[in-house]
């Protein structure tokens, strides 16, 4: 009796097995959503995208070659369709690939290409998707999984209902239906809690729409990331703290994506005094008062307090600038600082800084201004009026800085054009004043000039006003002639140069002859004349080799004089062929920067001489940079480059000499922090040197969008 029983359990085990099945269930969960609302579930969309998400918890694990079917209601096409992705959430492991096996018009396959290792969720998208031509009512998908040989492992279970819409209903203006609420934020309550080691802690959690409504039926996934502490958590929230320190919690809203975090700090264990919550009780902004300048950048730090005046190491702050077009700005990661560029605007800018979720606020205040003058000398008075009577002026200079400041402390150096308008008589012990006084036989228009350097490297600015006569000097009723000079009668030019020549007729007693029509010719050689009237002074520019010779006629006289020019080649520039490649060359971009140029054959570079990099207007620079971010010719600095923010300057010290003639490759690595100009276009940076001060200006470069 007992060998029948058992021959009769052996037939219906090797039944069971033969019959196509395994202990199938439905599946834990099915949901479709359209990838955008409003778009790709409207009425007869030719290319719909669909997201399925499929929970098989409690099911079968899925390996290589399982398959998924996935079955659309009818009025639904999936011809053209075609499997794009599958995206694991809360499940490990599994992946599919190809584009899927199309069944029947409405029916799709997608074959399971790497082993499923922890049951879970995961979302598969579909395209390419023919939605129905009208809608009719609401419609749910059905989801099975089988084996490579057709056995059905879970299902088949359908999907949540979901609607198919119209995108117009034929009013005038046409009606387009609003966008279905979707999961936006997520809140976890408490956000911010302190236990000892052991204690425990419930967290809740809220979704939210788009609209700020509360949203319900949703999954929470709970999850703890470790800090200098850590701890355990249950799929209900419930925290249970097992080291000190701290603890970020997370929670994310199962199938959306978005997540929201809870933070635990812990008491110091015994037999560290305790730890007592903080909470901000001041924020401070430095700098807390700048004056500015459009174009100029300044940054500012904020750091919030507890009540006993202990800096807080919170990395939440939330910064706010008013009004929000005085200017561009940027806040760092860690949310601490502010990077401020002041546009043209003028007036008072508030900088305004808060910890998240308190209601302590810090400021700080910026006096925007638009200098009057900037880089340059002004000299009063600008215009003056001399005579024979009143043959003197005197002439006072103020120069101003980069940002309109008065410069103090500087030597200025005055000249006049043409010289023999008069002579200048320096105050010695005020070189920012001059005296001039007039030379009876000039009448017309002098220019007086002065400049003088500041800063370091060494910047020249400049300055003129304009003398004028009010008098035309007295002419000898009868002179006797006596000949032509003409002012410089021999000098070397080189080709391109412009150069001034004067003439003057004498009489016999060697008395200038006033009022009379001077005519200028060229001999030899190529160049032009300016002006071409009878100018007593003329501007001669030379534009080939070989020298020129210069003819000027006194047709009243018959006076004839020459001005003979030689040419000579200026030397190669000590600084050349600067070459300039960002990356990348993108606007507003954190950017690395190699910047290349050659040494004249009489240059070179001494350890510790240094090189002077100017970015152009726009180029964001930080406050520092570590000498192991920067390289000449492959050698890392050996000290820390000084950062000129207000000109965008970087001066560093050559870590090895340069030979004459060498090649000079700079290279300024990502972390440096070098921001790119936030327009696109083309830019020139320029590089001097300690052996050579005069900036040399670089070939363009691009800045793409």
């Amino acid at each position: 009796m007992k060998k029948i029983v058992l021959s009769v359990l052996v037939i219906l085990l090797v039944l069971g097995y033969f019959s196509g099945t395994v202990s199938a269930s439905n599946l834990y969960q099915v949901k479709v959503t359209p990838e955008v609302p409003g778009v790709d579930n409207l009425i007869n969309n030719m290319d719909a995208r669909w997201n399925i998400l499929i929970d098989n918890s409690g099911g079968n694990l899925l390996i290589s070659g399982d398959r998924i079917y996935i079955e659309f209601p009818s009025g639904f096409d999936l011809t053209y369709a075609k499997f794009v992705s599958l995206t694991p959430i809360t499940a490990s492991g599994i992946s599919a690939s190809g584009s899927g096996v199309v069944l029947s018009g409405n029916q799709i396959i997608i074959p399971v290409t790497s082993d499923q290792i922890s049951l879970g969720s995961f979302r598969i998208s579909i395209e390419g998707v023919h939605n129905p031509a009208t809608p009719s009512g609401t419609y749910m998908v059905r989801v099975w999984t089988t084996t490579s040989t057709g056995i059905t492992l879970d299902g088949p279970t359908y999907s949540n209902p979901f609607l198919v819409i119209s995108s117009s209903y034929g009013y005038n203006p046409p009606y387009y239906p609003p966008t279905y609420p979707y999961v936006s934020t997520v809140v976890i309550t408490p956000q911010y809690v302190n236990l000892s080691v052991g204690a425990s802690q419930l967290f809740t959690a809220q979704a939210y729409d788009s609209f700020g409504n509360p949203m319900y039926g949703v999954t929470y996934i709970w999850s703890v990331l470790p800090g200098s502490g850590n701890g355990t958590i249950t799929s209900n929230g419930y925290f249970t703290l097992t080291s000190p320190g701290t603890v970020t919690i997370k929670c994310e809203v199962l199938g959306y994506g978005v997540v929201g975090y809870a933070y635990v700090n812990s008491y110091y264990p015994y037999p560290y005094p305790p730890y007592y919550p903080y909470y901000v009780n001041k924020v401070e902004i430095t700098p807390a008062s700048v004056n500015m300048t459009p174009g100029n950048t300044q940054v500012f730090t904020a750091q919030a307090y507890d009540p006993y005046g202990y800096p807080l190491n919170v990395t939440n702050y939330v910064w706010t600038v008013t009004p929000v077009t005085a200017g561009t700005f940027y806040v760092s990661s860690d949310t601490k600082t502010l990077t401020f560029t002041l546009s043209s605007y003028s007036g008072v800018v508030t900088i305004s800084c808060r910890v998240d979720g308190s209601g302590i606020v810090g400021y700080a205040y910026i006096n925007a201004y638009t200098p009057s003058h900037t880089d340059t000398i002004v000299i009063t008075p600008h215009d003056a009026y001399v005579s024979l009577s009143s043959p003197t002026q005197v002439f006072t200079a103020v120069g101003y800085d980069s940002i309109g400041n008065i410069l103090s402390g500087v030597t200025y150096t005055w000249t006049l054009n043409p010289v023999n308008a008069g002579t200048l008589t320096v105050n010695p012990s005020d070189t920012s004043q001059v005296t001039f006084t007039l030379n009876p036989a000039f009448s017309g228009t002098a220019v007086l000039s002065c400049s003088t350097s500041y800063g370091t490297p060494s910047k020249t600015i400049y300055g003129s006003s304009y003398i004028h006569t009010s008098y035309y000097p007295p002419y000898p009723p009868y002179p006797t002639t006596y000949g032509l000079t003409i002012t410089p009668q021999n000098v070397n030019m080189s080709i391109g140069e412009t150069r001034s020549f004067t003439a003057q007729a004498f009489d016999s007693y060697g008395n200038p002859i006033y009022g009379l029509t001077y005519n200028w010719s060229i001999v030899s050689g190529t160049g032009y004349i300016t002006p071409t009237g009878s100018s007593q002074t003329i501007y001669f520019t030379l534009s080939s080799t070989g020298g020129a010779v210069l003819k000027c006629e006194v047709p009243f006289y018959g006076f004839v004089g020459y001005a003979y020019i030689n040419t000579y080649f200026l030397p190669s520039p000590p600084v050349s062929g600067v070459t300039v490649s960002p990356y990348p060359p993108k606007a507003g971009y954190t950017a690395s920067y190699f910047i290349s140029f050659n040494l004249s054959p009489a240059t070179s570079l001494s350890t510790g001489d240094w090189i002077m990099i100017t970015f152009p207007v726009g180029t964001s620079l930080p406050s520092v940079i570590s000498p192991s971010d920067v390289t000449i010719n492959s050698t890392p600095l050996t000290s820390y480059p000084i950062i000129y923010l207000s000109s965008r300057s970087i001066l560093l010290y050559t870590p090895i000499p340069i030979v004459s003639g060498g090649k000079v490759d700079i290279s300024f690595s990502y972390f440096c922090n070098i921001r790119n100009p936030s327009n696109p276009g083309t830019y020139n940076l320029s590089v001097s040197t300690s052996k050579t001060p005069t900036p040399v200006m670089s070939n363009p470069y691009t800045i793409n969008p």
